[in-house]
């Protein structure tokens, strides 16, 4: 396996841990000005952290797919499931000492259930118990699996937000059906990473001359959205002075930044995947309640 993927791992698990600490320390500590465009930029780095360890989940199963026995799944599974039930319940822990939020006991499984707040693992456990399917698919049919799922993702994003180019539904009202419980939040922000690291890693020695030639495009794409999704999110923030917010979906940028806004201190707008963008008219909502801050579990 590819020596890299550990530092990129390590270097995703650092800016988690900054996004989170940015995220949080703005909401009890406001901040305006320069700092606020220097803290949305630094935070704004964790948007890169949830698909590249989606990626790495990929191209490893891709170098164990010899070893794709359910016992392997199983333990695999085990070992994703553990930390995150013991962190998810720490943090409902420390939400409730902090900002007083209290759910009844139901509210707390659905938390679970639909990965409040860590929305990747779901998904990610979705991918390991898939992916004796996904690699052969993936052998067989990569740039397919890949074109496929891609496409999956754009459709459940237009779902996910109907009017995001106007006053009118994109779709029509029967692909509502496309709101799959527990999935659909997370698989409209990152669901062709998975794969597509699995594919990568399977085709590595056809696909890495490609990429290479075209390397500097993708930079540059990627530059040029994040720095969209930067200024949308520190705009945002600078007009929630105001006791009712402007919501705006000009960037898809990662569920790491998304979260309801306070009526003293913060505005979120925007969310998802730094490879997919676009523009929507915004709509006026109303700020929520401080109490009422924190981001809640996906519907």
């Amino acid at each position: 396996m590819n020596r890299q993927y550990g530092a990129l791992s390590g270097l995703a698990i650092l800016l988690i841990v900054m996004n989170h600490a940015i995220h949080f320390g703005v909401m009890v500590y406001p901040v305006q000005g320069g700092w606020l465009y220097v803290l949305s930029l630094l935070e704004s780095l964790g948007i890169f952290a949830v698909p590249a360890f989606l990626f790495i989940s990929g191209a490893f199963v891709s170098y164990s797919a010899a070893q794709l026995t359910p016992a392997f799944i199983k333990g695999s599974v085990s070992r994703i499931l553990w930390p995150y039930v013991i962190w998810s319940l720490t943090f409902f822990v420390l939400e409730f000492l902090v900002t007083g939020v209290r759910q009844s006991p139901a509210g707390y499984v659905k938390n679970l259930l639909v990965g409040y707040p860590y929305h990747f693992v779901p998904l990610l456990i979705f991918w390991y118990l898939a992916s004796p399917l996904a690699v052969k698919l993936g052998r067989q049919h990569g740039l397919a699996v890949v074109l496929i799922i891609g496409a999956l993702q754009a459709l459940l994003i237009l779902e996910r937000y109907p009017r995001m180019f106007g006053p009118e539904r994109l779709l029509p009202e029967w692909t509502s059906i496309m709101r799959i419980p527990v999935l659909f939040t997370s698989m409209s922000d990152w669901a062709v990473f998975f794969p597509l690291g699995l594919v990568f890693s399977i085709h590595e020695k056809t696909l890495k001359p490609k990429v290479h030639r075209v390397w500097w495009m993708l930079i540059a794409a990627t530059v040029v959205l994040f720095a969209l999704g930067v200024l949308e999110l520190s705009a945002c923030r600078g007009r929630a002075r105001s006791r009712r917010c402007r919501w705006s979906s000009c960037c898809h940028l990662s569920a790491a930044i998304r979260s309801r806004s306070s009526a003293s201190s913060r505005c979120w707008g925007g969310a998802a995947t730094a490879s997919i963008s676009r523009t929507s008219s915004p709509s006026t909502r109303p700020c929520s309640s401080p109490r009422n801050s924190l981001p809640q579990s996906p519907a």
